[in-house]
């Protein structure tokens, strides 16, 4: 027989209510600071202004100046003059 010891009580039913809303936004909230790699508190900043996650989003992926468009990537692919077009092949 184990016996687990937590040094906090623990609740089985807990007093804490959401709604979907709340938690769909602390689920957005995590999502948007983890995938840009931004604090939670600067995302909440930005909601309490009014703007929507999306438009949030867009706003720190254009300041981030880090993700290009799929055509400037495959231009500077064939600027660097790498590859000769013809694939992996057999031994080519």
């Amino acid at each position: 027989m184990v016996i687990l010891v937590f040094p906090w009580p623990i609740f089985i039913h807990s007093k804490i209510v959401l709604t979907n809303v709340e938690i769909i936004d602390l689920v957005n909230l995590k999502l948007i600071s983890e995938y840009h790699h931004i604090p939670p508190e600067d995302v909440i900043k930005m909601r309490a202004g009014g703007k929507h996650f999306v438009v949030i989003h867009d706003e720190i992926k254009k300041g981030k100046g880090k993700e290009k468009e799929p055509k400037e990537i495959g231009k500077e692919y064939k600027e660097k003059g790498e590859g000769k077009g013809r694939g992996k092949g057999k031994n080519k």
